[in-house]
């Protein structure tokens, strides 16, 4: 063999002499080293490929990676799978299977590559991570310069002040983000183009001409507003609260405080100046009138979030098929979707006209959700909530919003998972392998790039109504939790990089505080003796806060906190007392204990290659609130195996010769968990017997049984688990060992024991032996 490989090195360099091809490195073939061919230098060195290079490149990708959020970085998938393909590579150099390794320079060299390009893509990402070039600097410096024609083409006293001190503050903040561009502070750009195009828009700010309503209010208007509060403050005086809607009872107190602030900037201006406008004014009297019109449950219009619960639960009840559940509970859930779609269909016709209520739309949604509830699944027929749920939340989404390539795969991961939820025959396996690969392929979704720039118009009008109140004017309780909420909206305001999604969050959540905005009333003494002992006894349990779950003793944490405030606040209530104690002892009443630990009951596991096996958990304590576990496997292994939610690990034919790392999670945020290792066998169990010396025992006495195991191959896990039917453990009328010795019990005479041995390995052989108990 040797002497044809010497052979075969001077046929080829003869070739090469003949042909007077001049090639830069020469093809040797080592007959020593088994001829392993390698391209060398000009040198005409053979170089052995030892992996070193591509380990050194490995480790730095891998040290880059470590630690970091998915989520959080553009490329991340990229570098993970360059890694993993880099690593098998290198395994493949340093312990081929053969003994050889047939791995050439260019394939190293080309993955070294790979990894130094999937680590150069690896960065922070955003709504747009790409940095500013030349291109957004020249938009910018445009966009500027026509803002400041506008500005310098126009007379001031024509607009209104608002909307001329917004775009002095729009080319303000353009020119500092354009000098980070132009001289940035250690010379390198860091400013986005997501960025540049959030000051651009800034810069298309519209001056607001001035109006007739523009002209400053005197005292006309300061009368005309002092009725209007009055007339407002009679009809609250005068209204029983608890027939009214909460919606339209805070409108109309909300209409007064905000009204009684604007006539003190009229009677009491902060520097002795009038700002206030006839327009601002009649505003606030209008607001006043419409308020007096509160309205009754009934009367009520449902918001965009009734709507949103109500779709929530349709979407899950399209994936329901009558062929899966019984008939009795299929009706009734029948009836729910019908009258919830009736109103869906008709809905932006009734919306407007306050046909439908906001009563009907939530007691139609809460009927439908106890419905899907209620509905029970045939005999024989497999659980698919899991898998529909899954179904629901991906035909919500809008393929506009993913990239292509992350759309589509999970575009084909739903069709095989209506596929299965539309089989009336699908095996629980089925079903939930089909709901894993379509959680997996949503989670995996990525943001589409180029989404339009982010309206914040809505958020900066609430700053703008919170900036205008006093604080005088409301209940210390409302007003901070008001400001909390301001705080946070102007945080994601100056946020260059704010999503749409966290904008609409704080405008929302700012704006509900200020709805829920409560007037200050003047109060006499209350007592707070009722709030003093329930603070003592929540105070009593701080010691313990390991023992709960990290949400009820926030919540308990911030009862305590706000009750404490009621509590210092001399203006407080009696009403606001009493909320406090009711609030704090349930919240103290409400705590859960946390998990404390989490035990993986299979200590060690050997599965073959393709085989599937079900891992078990013991949580602690017995009383945790939350025994439930989130099953994960670690990123790099998970080409070579998956897990459910169920614990049930499947293994791939690739996995053979590996070991996997699986854990399981305490799901109630305590942080527990605990990890099993699990060796993919390369070869299975092919097949199972047992034997007997006799197949009858005496009552008391004890009998080995004896297993024979085979496999296909060397390398597999011949481990047994033996077991007896269940009459002979529930009787108490055996015991096996682990190496198959039965002990029989006196009372066990006259009965048939029936003993199964099954292989570990997943591979799901079994054999089983009766034996009969004698006298």
């Amino acid at each position: 063999m040797k002497q044809g490989k010497k052979l075969l090195s001077l046929f080829l360099a003869v070739a090469i002499a003949v042909s007077g091809i001049n090639f830069a490195g020469a093809l040797q073939v080592d007959a020593a080293n088994d001829g392993i061919m390698t391209v060398t230098g000009g040198s005409g060195v053979v170089t052995p490929l030892d992996g070193a290079s591509l380990k050194n490149v490995i480790d730095q990708a891998e040290e880059l990676i470590d630690g970091k959020n998915e989520n959080e970085y553009l490329g991340y998938q990229e570098l993970a799978d360059a890694i993993a393909d880099a690593n098998e590579l290198y395994t493949q150099i340093v312990s081929p299977e053969n003994g050889t390794s047939s791995v050439t320079e260019k394939e190293v060299q080309d993955m070294i590559a790979r990894l130094q390009a999937a680590m150069e893509g690896f960065v922070v990402s955003s709504d747009d991570g790409s940095l500013a070039g030349d291109v957004e600097k020249t938009q910018l410096q445009n966009a500027i310069k026509t803002a400041e024609d506008r500005i310098k083409n126009a007379n001031k006293e024509e607009y209104t002040e608002e909307s001329w001190n917004a775009l002095e503050k729009a080319i303000a903040d353009a020119k500092a983000l354009l000098e980070q561009i132009v001289t940035p502070e250690d010379g390198t750009v860091k400013v986005t183009k997501a960025q540049v195009r959030s000051a651009i828009t800034a810069l298309n700010t519209e001056l607001v001409p001035k109006t007739e309503g523009s002209e400053l209010a005197g005292d006309a208007e300061k009368t005309q507003l002092q009725n209007a509060i009055k007339t407002a403050e009679d009809k609250i005086k005068n209204a029983n609260k608890e027939e009214y809607t909460e919606e339209s009872w805070n409108a109309l107190e909300k209409a007064i405080a905000d009204a009684k602030a604007l006539l003190e900037q009229i009677v009491t201006p902060e520097d002795g100046i009038v700002k206030v406008t006839k327009a601002q004014v009649q505003n606030a009297i209008t607001e006043l009138e419409k308020g007096l019109v509160l309205k009754t449950p009934e009367d009520a219009k449902p918001t965009a979030e009734d709507w949103e619960a109500l779709e929530e639960q349709m979407a899950i009840a399209n994936t329901k098929n009558e062929a899966d559940y019984v008939e009795e509970t299929w009706n009734v859930f029948a009836t729910a979707k019908n009258n919830a779609q009736r109103l869906l269909d008709n809905r932006e016709v009734v919306s407007g006209d306050g046909i439908v209520t906001k009563k009907q739309v939530v007691d139609a949604t809460t009927a439908l959700k106890e419905a899907i509830a209620g509905l029970q699944t045939k005999p024989g027929v497999a659980d698919k909530t899991a898998l529909q749920e899954q179904i629901a939340r991906a035909e919500r989404l809008d393929a506009k919003n993913f990239t292509t390539e992350s759309w589509n795969a999970m575009q084909a991961k739903l069709q095989d998972a209506k596929a299965v939820n539309a089989k009336t025959d699908a095996t629980q396996a089925e079903v939930d392998a089909a709901a894993s690969a379509l959680k997996e392929a949503l989670d995996n979704l990525k943001p589409a790039t180029g989404t339009p720039a982010v309206d914040k118009t809505a958020l900066q009008a609430q700053i703008t109504r919170a900036e205008k109140l006093v604080a005088k004017n409301f209940t210390t309780e409302s007003w901070n939790a008001m400001q909390a909420k301001l705080k946070d909206a102007k945080a994601v305001n100056a946020k260059a990089d704010a999503t749409q999604a966290e904008v609409n969050k704080a405008a929302n959540e700012l704006k509900t505080a200020l709805d829920n905005l409560k007037p200050a009333t003047s109060t006499s003494t209350v007592d707070k003796a009722a709030l003093q002992t329930a603070i003592n006894q929540a105070k009593a349990l701080l010691k313990d806060k390991a023992k709960y779950t990290s949400a009820s003793w926030k919540a308990f944490e911030d009862a305590l906190k706000a009750a404490e405030v009621v509590y210092n606040d001399a203006k407080a209530t009696k009403d606001q007392v009493s909320a406090a104690v009711t609030k704090l002892n349930t919240a103290k009443n409400g705590l859960k204990f946390a998990v404390t630990s989490v035990k993986i009951n299979n200590k060690s596991v050997k599965i073959a290659a393709g085989k599937k096996v079900t891992l078990s958990v013991t949580v602690a304590p017995k009383n945790a609130a939350n025994k439930a576990v989130k099953w994960s496997i670690a990123k790099k292994d998970q080409k070579y195996a998956k897990v459910n939610a169920k614990g049930v690990v499947t293994t791939t034919k690739k996995g053979a010769g590996k070991k996997v790392k699986v854990t399981a999670t305490a799901a109630d945020g305590s942080g527990k968990k605990a990890t099993v290792t699990i060796t993919i066998m390369k070869n299975s169990v092919t097949k199972v017997t047992l034997k007997a010396k006799a197949k009858k025992v005496k009552a008391g006495k004890s009998l080995t049984i004896k297993a024979t195991v085979k496999t296909n191959g060397k390398k597999a896990n011949k481990t047994l688990e033996w077991s007896l039917d269940k009459k002979a453990v529930k009787g108490k009328y055996a015991t096996i060992s682990k190496k198959g010795v039965l002990k029989t019990k006196k009372k066990a005479k006259g009965k048939t024991i029936t003993v199964t041995a099954k292989a570990t390995d997943g591979s799901n052989k079994k054999a089983t032996i009766k034996i009969k108990v004698v006298k």
